[in-house]
């Protein structure tokens, strides 16, 4: 089940995947936005009365987006939460380096 389809659900055990920098970014400076993103604001801008997001807007909305996902994802587990990532990942029969999520880091 996604994020999205997951909310306003409740489960004893909850599995998030994949946390790793590139698939669910959660630094701005890691983020690398979509062509769709500049496509859209580039649609956006040509209505008179709107003003058209700049880069760092859109990486910023789409990072809190991101932590509200997450959010949502946490809050399902009602028991145990599990989040996991892999630091090499196989893409198209060739092996990527992959940076877990911030959220790993310890101090």
């Amino acid at each position: 089940m996604t994020i999205h389809k997951s909310k306003g659900d409740e489960f004893d055990h909850v599995f998030i995947p994949e946390m790793n920098e590139k698939d669910f970014p959660l630094l701005i400076d890691e983020f690398k936005l979509k062509t769709s993103s500049f496509f859209t604001e580039g649609v956006k801008a040509l209505a008179p009365d709107c003003n058209a997001k700049s880069e760092l807007e859109l990486k910023e909305f789409s990072l809190a987006e991101n932590f509200r996902l997450l959010y949502v994802a946490i809050t399902r587990a009602k028991r145990k939460l599990y989040l996991t990532v892999s630091t090499k990942v196989k893409s198209f029969s060739r092996v990527e380096e992959r940076r877990p999520s911030v959220l790993f880091e310890i101090e």
